[in-house]
């Protein structure tokens, strides 16, 4: 990603990568646990499905960039 204003060469942080690794896996698991407790297949996907839209208007919330790449770990 370009910097708007000079350019440079960005990159997300450690910790933004992070939380966007966490933010994503968040609306699966909790449609498998609604699976697993026996909730009708259709409440469960309307679950996923709005909790992943949520998860998209959130994520470019979570994103921080510097302008170095981190390792990931």
């Amino acid at each position: 990603m370009k910097c708007p204003k000079c350019g440079t060469k960005m990159y997300p942080t450690m910790k933004s990568r992070q939380k966007m690794g966490i933010a994503t896996f968040v609306p699966l698991v909790i449609s498998f646990a609604l699976q697993v407790f026996g909730l009708p297949f259709k409440f469960t996907m309307l679950i996923f499905l709005l909790l992943s839209v949520l998860d998209m208007i959130l994520l470019p919330f979570l994103y921080s960039f510097v302008d170095h790449e981190e390792p990931l770990w």
